[in-house]
């Protein structure tokens, strides 16, 4: 009786044997997933764009050391990029950044981490040094919103808040949006 219990147990652990080695060779190997890594289709170094408006006056000048466009998202990834914005009447806007995505197609510019933002002074109009963060730079309309914290210096004069609208066409103007502290000092 003791032979006939070890027969069948013997059986069964080698029918138990075959059945896991031949799941194991009929089943397929699980799909490795490979992370598709997007490659740009074109890149440019030192590059330098002007935009003239239709009166032929210089708008806005894009200069960046390094560009990467990828056509799958119609965007373009641009590193130390300095973006000027030029007016008639004012001295230009500087717009400087680590890094930027610009999209050809809703023609914005988004920087993300810290932005500094310059124009000089005249004798007609006060200079500005503005030091934000996430800015997003509507190239046609020259619009530039943020709601991260803004520092606004101009001479002995500053102002902080969180949050910006800026329109850098002439004229000028600044819109803070909330928490707006600041000190200014009478001549």
């Amino acid at each position: 009786m003791k032979r006939h219990l070890l027969s069948i147990s013997l059986l069964l652990a080698a029918l138990l044997s075959i059945g896991w080695w031949l799941r194991e060779i009929l089943t397929p190997p699980p799909e490795t997933r490979s992370v598709a890594v997007e490659k740009p289709d074109y890149y440019a170094e030192q590059l330098k764009v002007r935009t003239y408006g239709t009166d032929g006056r210089l708008v806005q000048t894009l200069e960046t050391p390094h560009m990467e466009h990828f056509e799958s998202t119609a965007t373009a990834t641009l590193i130390k990029p300095v973006l000027w914005r030029y007016n008639p009447e004012t001295p230009p806007w500087q717009i400087q950044a680590e890094k930027a995505f610009a999209n050809h197609d809703t023609e914005t510019i988004f920087m993300p981490g810290e932005v500094v933002m310059d124009r000089q002074g005249t004798e007609l109009h006060a200079p500005y040094h503005i030091v934000t963060s996430d800015l997003t730079v509507e190239t046609r309309s020259a619009h530039a919103t943020t709601d991260a914290p803004v520092r606004v210096d101009s001479n002995q004069q500053w102002i902080k808040a969180i949050g910006m609208e800026g329109w850098l066409k002439t004229p000028a103007k600044i819109h803070l949006l909330s928490q707006v502290r600041g000190r200014y000092v009478f001549d």
